[in-house]
C-alpha cells in the first residue's frame, strides 16, 4: 500500500487555500522520483474564518479557521477517476492586541488545519487501497 500512496502525484491550484495542502500532501504520500506516478489527486480547497468570541464591544477574540478540500483520485492510465471524497479540518485561534501575533495565529491555524485535512486524505486513500487490493 506504501508504493500506492508513493505512486500518487498531486494537483492543485497554487493559492492560499491549497498551496499548504498539496505540499503536506505530498510529504505524507512520500511521493518523490523513487516512484513512477500511476495515479494523480486533484485537490480543490476552500478557506473560511468564523467569529467564535465576540466580546460586548464587538471585538472578537477567538476565531475558527474551517478549511474544506473535495480531492478525486485518478488512474492515470484509465483516465477513470476511482475515488472521490471530501476532508475538512477546523483550527481555532485566539485574537490578541497585537496585529502581528494575530497574524502569526491565523497562519499557524492554516498550517494545522492543512496537516488534519492532508492527514485524513491519506487515511481515506490508504483504506481505498487496502479495500481494492482485497485485504
Amino acid at each position: 500500500m506504501a508504493s500506492e500512496l508513493a505512486s500518487i502525484t498531486v494537483q492543485a491550484p497554487n493559492d492560499d487555500a491549497n498551496r499548504e495542502l498539496r505540499l503536506t500532501l505530498a510529504d505524507l504520500l512520500r511521493n518523490d522520483s523513487a516512484y513512477t506516478s500511476k495515479y494523480s489527486i486533484s485537490l480543490s480547497s476552500g478557506l473560511a474564518i468564523r467569529n467564535v468570541a465576540v466580546q460586548q464591544d464587538t471585538s472578537v477574540t477567538r476565531k475558527n479557521l474551517v478549511m474544506s478540500s473535495t480531492y478525486s483520485l485518478l488512474d492515470l492510465e484509465s483516465g477513470e477517476v476511482l475515488f472521490e471524497s471530501q476532508a475538512t479540518a477546523i483550527a481555532a485561534y485566539n485574537r490578541v492586541g497585537s496585529e502581528f501575533a494575530n497574524i502569526i495565529a491565523e497562519r499557524d491555524a492554516r498550517e494545522r488545519a492543512s496537516t488534519q485535512v492532508a492527514e485524513q486524505i491519506r487515511t481515506e486513500l490508504a483504506v481505498f487501497f487496502e479495500r481494492r487490493n482485497g485485504r
